[in-house]
């Protein structure tokens, strides 16, 4: 059965409002502390911070958070992260926020859509992250893209405060190309959350590189127009090969081209012919794409392995993580704009089809669909 669209809104609270209660915050920190939960309450998060937070939390909260105040909710003892806020970081680089910068007296707080983790926890520490960003200079805070349910209870803690609220009406159906070179798991996540009303998605072409991949049995089953585009390495030169990948990627005139388990790395110019381009590596890569390492969520610093041979990588230079990242595809490999992340611990001695299997896994179940999600939410647009 497919789930229903939930109404989205952006929502302005004025921070000067008397109708904010900050003299709660204090008081509901401590019943968290009864409860066993610690509070903290960060002017700039570490990026072991941000990797424990893409430990626990997932999907594509922690990239949000990068560059701002953050307030985070642990367990006593096993200091497992169960909630967190943010406010002024990296969320306020979506494009589709654009409309908001350059007002120096609005702070965002986010991530996208409000509330994650322990629902209890939520008000206190969005209350605390209005009190950052007040504390910024800020006059007005931005929450954007809450649902129904997390509007009343913003209402219900800030009352009058919340002086306006705009809708975000559902972005049209996103026109989808995924590129696969395998099994075809991935691509199949994708179908499934489309099946489900997850993802408001339509798959308009499947195009493989090797004809016997399961990938094109999977896209034939699905009744999904697919496209083989097979290159002769001694017959054909990379240059007339790329462009006919172009062309086969370009005439759908998709929203976005989404590699799955894609093995060919695409040209410059086959990127700038295509609205935008989504790649999944297994890899636990960076937010800042200069870097060519990563902080890990135990403290370690290892290489961001970057590639087609990304886990062989990892495993001979004796690493103690992998992971898996979506992030937008730029000229420059797995360097551009990361959407959702997670780390994932390496096992000593894992058989290496066990550990592939591992990775798809999680990568199915979650950061593929975060990203995705939240690309499609980054697609809505308010009228201001």
């Amino acid at each position: 059965m497919k789930r229903v669209a939930a109404q989205r809104s952006d929502v302005i609270v004025a921070l000067d409002h008397p109708a904010i209660p900050w003299d709660r915050i204090e008081p509901s920190f401590d019943i968290l502390d009864a409860q066993g939960f610690i509070v903290s309450c960060h002017d700039a998060p570490t990026e072991q911070m941000l990797a424990r937070v893409d430990l626990h939390i997932k999907g594509s909260v922690g990239p949000q958070l990068a560059g701002g105040g953050v307030i985070l909710v642990e367990r006593w003892g096993i200091r497992d992260i169960v909630a967190c806020v943010g406010y002024g970081g990296a969320i306020a680089e979506a494009k589709r926020l654009a409309p908001y910068a350059g007002d120096p007296e609005l702070c965002i707080v986010g991530p996208f859509g409000g509330q994650v983790g322990i629902g209890e926890a939520w008000p206190v520490l969005l209350l605390a992250a209005l009190r950052g960003a007040k504390a910024r200079g800020a006059r007005r805070a931005l929450l954007p893209g809450l649902r129904a349910s997390a509007v009343d209870t913003l209402r219900t803690v800030v009352g009058a405060a919340l002086v306006e609220q705009v809708s975000l009406p559902e972005p049209p159906v996103a026109r989808v190309v995924i590129c696969a070179s395998g099994f075809g798991s991935l691509l199949q996540a994708v179908a499934d959350a489309i099946g489900t009303g997850r993802l408001p998605f339509e798959i308009v072409r499947v195009v493989v590189d090797k004809a016997n991949c399961y990938a094109l049995e999977r896209a034939k089953r699905a009744r999904f127009e697919t496209s083989v585009v097979l290159w002769d390495r001694a017959q054909e030169s990379r240059e007339h090969y790329d462009a006919r990948v172009a062309d086969t990627l370009q005439a759908p005139r998709a929203d976005a081209v989404l590699l799955l388990g894609w093995m060919h790395i695409l040209s410059a110019e086959t990127l700038a012919g295509i609205a935008d381009t989504i790649n999944i590596h297994p890899a636990y890569l960076p937010l800042d794409p200069q870097h060519d390492d990563v902080v890990m969520p135990d403290g370690t610093r290892q290489p961001a392995f970057r590639g087609m041979h990304a886990l062989e990588q990892a495993v001979e230079a004796g690493a103690s993580w992998i992971g898996t990242t979506v992030h937008r595809v730029t000229p420059d490999l797995d360097r551009g704009p990361v959407l959702a992340r997670e780390p994932i611990k390496l096992i000593p001695g894992e058989d290496p089809n066990h550990r592939l299997l591992r990775v798809h896994r999680i990568s199915e179940r979650g950061v593929l669909l975060s990203g995705l999600e939240r690309w499609n939410d980054e697609r809505r647009v308010a009228t201001i």
